[in-house]
C-alpha cells in the first residue's frame, strides 16, 4: 500500500465538466477551505462524495483534481490515496476486511498531520456490492459492514475525503449511499458537442505542428486553424446519419414497455475517446513527416482518426451481456432486452 503524493492534474485539465466542478467543490473544497464558516452554520461537511456515470468520462480526473485543489488552498501539500476495487480483492477469508483497514489507518495517520488526503475508490461496484445480490461469493456480507464503520469514523477527522467512483451505482450496497456517508452523488455524463469542444481544447491546441496547407487555408492564424480543426472532429462525430449509425437497442420499461431506439457515435462518445482520436491523428502526422512529407494534424487526419477510434473503441465491441451494455451505455431507467449492432449479425 502506497500514498501517493497528489497528482499534478488541475481543473483546467478537465474540458466540459464545469457544472459538476463546481458541485464537487461545493462539496469537499469549502469545508476544508472555510471550516469557521462552516462552524458558524453548524453545518456538517459531507463525509464522501460518489462520482458515478459511463467509463471514459472524467470521473478519475476530477477526484485527482480535487486533491491537487486542496493542496493548494490548504498547506501546499496533498496526498492522493488511489484505490482500485478489484485490487483489494483477495481469496482468502477477512484479508480484504484487513486491507481496507489499513488504507484508512494511512489516511489517519497522515491527516492527523493537518494534510489534506483524498482516499479514492475506482470501480467501487466491484467490491462493495449490494449484500445478499448472491455476487462475488457474497463477500461483500463483510467488507461492506468493514467500510460503513471506516466511513462512520471519518467524522473525527477534519482531512480526510472519501470519492468513490462506479459506472455501476445501481450494485452498490445502498447503505454506503445513503445520507452521512456518501451522501453527495453527481453524474457524469457524456460529454455533448459543446462539452466536446472544451475538452478538444485540452488536447489539439495551436502549439501543436499543423499542416502548411491547413494554416494556409486559415492565412497562417494558428488559432483559427487549431479551432478548425476542433470543429471537423466534433462534426464527424456528432452527426446523425446512416453513417454514425452503430447500435440498435431494445430496452424493457416498467410502465411503457418495450421500445427500440438507434444510437450514433455521439451517444458512446467519452472524453477518453475524444483524446485517443487525436492521438492517433498525432501518430499520423509524426509517420508522414518521417516518411519524407509535410507532416502535421490535419482534417484529412482526423476524420481517418475518427473512423479508426469508431471501429476499434472498446465500448462498442466489449460488452457481451445485458449487464455490460447497461454499464457502457449508462442506462438507469430500463433493462436492456437485446443489442444489434448495425451491419452485422445480432448479439
Amino acid at each position: 500500500l502506497v500514498l501517493e503524493e497528489v497528482p499534478a492534474v488541475g481543473y483546467g485539465d478537465i474540458g466540459g465538466l464545469g457544472e459538476q466542478i463546481e458541485l464537487i467543490r461545493d462539496a469537499v473544497e469549502l469545508p476544508f477551505l472555510h471550516p469557521d464558516l462552516y462552524r458558524e452554520h453548524r453545518l456538517t461537511p459531507p463525509r464522501g462524495v460518489l462520482l458515478y456515470g459511463p467509463p471514459g468520462c472524467g470521473k478519475t480526473l476530477i477526484a485527482k483534481a480535487v486533491a491537487a485543489s486542496l493542496g493548494a488552498g490548504g498547506r501546499g501539500e496533498a496526498y492522493f490515496l488511489n484505490i482500485k476495487g478489484p485490487q483489494l480483492l483477495d481469496k482468502y477469508v477477512g484479508e480484504t476486511e484487513r486491507r481496507i483497514r489499513v488504507i484508512f489507518a494511512r489516511a489517519r495517520e497522515k491527516a492527523a498531520t493537518g494534510v489534506p488526503v483524498v482516499v479514492f475508490f475506482d470501480e467501487m461496484d466491484s467490491l462493495f456490492r449490494t449484500r445478499g445480490s448472491g455476487r462475488s461469493s457474497d463477500v461483500e456480507t463483510t467488507v461492506v459492514p468493514q467500510m460503513l464503520a471506516e466511513i462512520d469514523g471519518v467524522d473525527e477527522l477534519d482531512n480526510v475525503v472519501v470519492i468513490g467512483a462506479t459506472n455501476r451505482e445501481d450494485m452498490i450496497d445502498p447503505a454506503i449511499l445513503r445520507p452521512g456517508r456518501l451522501d453527495v452523488k453527481i453524474r457524469i455524463n457524456r460529454p455533448d458537442a459543446a462539452a466536446a469542444q472544451e475538452i478538444l481544447a485540452r488536447h489539439l491546441t495551436a502549439n501543436l505542428p499543423l499542416d502548411p496547407a491547413e494554416l494556409a487555408a486559415h492565412r497562417g492564424d494558428r488559432e483559427a486553424t487549431a479551432a478548425s480543426l476542433r470543429r471537423v472532429v466534433v462534426e464527424a462525430l456528432y452527426a446523425r446519419n446512416e453513417a454514425t449509425a452503430v447500435l440498435e437497442i431494445t430496452e424493457a420499461h416498467t410502465v411503457s414497455g418495450a421500445s427500440t431506439r438507434v444510437l450514433h457515435l455521439a451517444d458512446l462518445t467519452s472524453g477518453a475517446m475524444l483524446a485517443a482520436i487525436v492521438s492517433r491523428a498525432k501518430t499520423a502526422s509524426i509517420k508522414d513527416e518521417l516518411a519524407g512529407g509535410a507532416g502535421g494534424l490535419s482534417a484529412a487526419r482526423l476524420r481517418s482518426a475518427v473512423k479508426t477510434e469508431a471501429r476499434q473503441n472498446e465500448e462498442i465491441t466489449g460488452a457481451t451481456t445485458p449487464e455490460g451494455w447497461a454499464r457502457l451505455l449508462g442506462t438507469r431507467t430500463s433493462q436492456i432486452l437485446s443489442v444489434r449492432r448495425l451491419g452485422k449479425e445480432s448479439t
